[in-house]
């Protein structure tokens, strides 16, 4: 039996934990953006720093929300933890919580 595609595994796990519709759709996209943004890299060979690289990224060069990064954030580490079985710790300083 083929293994699942990673973003496949993420929505199977997105719906086992009964997370709604809009919820899949914003994880997936940010996933989905993430890995493009590391010229499709295989998630299984990307850690901590290339988070860390893409929240860096939405913070100083998109410019968005704290709350935007927060949302890609939870999004990445449910799809490191969940999806890719590994645990994270990602230390990232909110651009807007830095004080």
């Amino acid at each position: 039996m083929k293994k699942p595609r990673p973003l496949d595994s993420v929505r199977q796990n997105i719906h086992r934990h009964n997370y709604s519709l809009r919820t899949e759709q914003a994880y997936v996209s940010w996933i989905r953006r993430y890995i493009f943004f590391h010229d499709k890299k295989h998630p299984q060979e990307m850690g901590e720093e290339e988070i860390v690289q893409f929240l860096n990224y939405l913070a100083k060069d998109q410019r968005t929300a704290l709350s935007t990064q927060k949302q890609a954030l939870n999004a990445l580490v449910f799809f490191v933890a969940d999806a890719e079985h590994r645990t994270t710790q990602v230390v990232w300083p909110c651009p807007g919580e830095v004080g």
